[in-house]
């Protein structure tokens, strides 16, 4: 007898039949609301970091800037960011934009020759400072003049060396503001003295607006880092805390626009407001930067207090009194209460008992005392000196309108009464 070669199940049938039965009536189901969602689960473990978005790009250099944005890049070539820091190139003297008006850096300090000299610090306008070939500043024996000022006329100061820090062995950690691309490990050009490395000597176009390969590369597609805040100047024009204006031997410390302006009315109002940060400050060029790189003068928002209650000020410029040059950078002349670089704190105390300084004399106070701002002039060489309830008296209301002269009151007339008894 032959094997049946098929063995069903019996319940097979049934099986199938339900399968075919519930394809049949899938249609017509109707399945009720989703739920809410459970609870979120536990979060996973962070992933690894990714690369900065800056660290495939690399530095182009700021005359790759300037073949499409010439005009931004003639004015800046022109400023003193870019001169903060010159490399001396086969035993030849820095040239700087303005040398002839400032004189130039003609000579390296006493007894070095310009092989000796590495790099030149400065020279743009105020001072030059010299790095030697191990990397350190040059700052000589125990009372060598290693320092070069420039003639400042406001100060009636000759060109002169005089001493910086002398005796001392000073290495280069500047190159954070004085660089582009700086970078705290190595040594540049393998000088021990100098801390870290940079890509271009100077404040470069890049050393604000970031790396601009991938820029360069795609104009359109990749746009450069716009930072207008007054955060961005002040990582640099900033000395220790922004809370605090160091002072010493009299003066504010240089380098404190960041400062000053912290400890101002004006810090909601950012560098770039008044100032252009391609043009330089302190030179104009009849064509190029024409308004010494302002962009918006006082008097544009300040437009009611243009009236002066002294009339001999009116050949004054707002800056003359509310940026005194009461900062020192190169040198200054107690004497004739003046420094070298402008406050940027604006606002007047009209005090004539307020201090400027901390009784130590290590900080200033956050406003401008009418000595420091009055002073300047009236010291007694350019104008006579007042005494400081002289300045207050002069002070108060120096802005306010003049009060009209009232028309006189016509006389009245008088009607002649009769004489009792006439």
């Amino acid at each position: 007898m032959a094997n049946n070669k098929w063995n069903f199940h019996p319940l097979l049938p049934v099986l199938l039949f339900l399968v075919v039965l519930a394809a049949c009536f899938e249609s017509e189901i109707e399945y009720g609301p989703i739920g809410p969602a459970g609870p979120a689960g536990p979060i996973g473990p962070a992933g690894p970091a990714g690369d900065d978005a800056t660290a495939s790009q690399e530095f182009t250099g700021s005359g790759r800037c300037g073949q499409c944005h010439e005009a931004q890049y003639d004015s800046f070539i022109l400023s003193g960011h870019p001169q903060s820091l010159t490399k001396i190139e086969n035993g030849q003297p820095p040239v700087f934009p303005y040398d002839a008006i400032t004189g130039g850096v003609l000579e390296p300090p006493s007894g070095l020759p310009w092989e000796d000299i590495s790099y030149a610090i400065g020279g743009f306008k105020w001072k030059a400072l010299f790095i030697d070939r191990q990397g350190h500043i040059v700052t000589g024996d125990a009372g060598a003049a290693t320092q070069f000022n420039f003639a400042n006329d406001f100060l009636n100061a000759g060109a002169a060396w005089v001493p910086y820090s002398a005796g001392e062995e000073i290495p280069f950690t500047c190159g954070r503001c004085h660089t582009t691309g700086y970078q705290t490990e190595g040594h540049q050009d393998n000088l021990e003295g100098i801390v870290g490395t940079w890509e271009f000597s100077g404040v470069q176009c890049e050393a604000c607006h970031g790396p601009g390969s991938r820029h360069t590369s795609d104009p359109g597609g990749v746009r450069m880092v716009i930072d207008r805040s007054s955060q961005m100047c002040g990582e640099c024009h900033i000395r220790g805390d922004a809370s605090v204006i160091e002072a010493a031997d009299g003066f504010e410390r240089h380098n404190q626009q960041y400062n000053d302006l912290f400890n101002s009315k004006h810090f909601a109002i950012t560098c770039v407001a008044c100032h252009d940060p391609h043009a330089s400050a302190v030179f104009a060029d009849s064509d190029l930067n024409p308004n010494q790189g302002m962009i918006s003068r006082c008097e544009n928002c300040h437009w009611q207090n243009t009236v002066r209650k002294v009339r001999i000020h009116a050949r004054l410029d707002c800056i003359d009194c509310h940026m005194p040059r009461m900062a020192v950078s190169a040198q200054g002349n107690l004497d004739l209460m003046r420094g070298d670089i402008r406050s940027h704190q604006f606002a007047i105390n009209f005090d004539p008992n307020a201090p400027q300084f901390r009784e130590d004399g290590s900080q200033v106070m956050p406003y401008l005392t009418l000595n420091s701002v009055c002073g300047q002039c009236h010291n007694g060489e350019d104008a006579r000196q007042k005494d400081p309830e002289e300045l207050a008296a002069a002070a108060r209301g120096y802005h306010d309108l003049p009060t009209p002269t009232p028309e006189p009151l016509p006389t009245p007339e008088v009607e002649a009464t009769a004489t009792p008894g006439s």
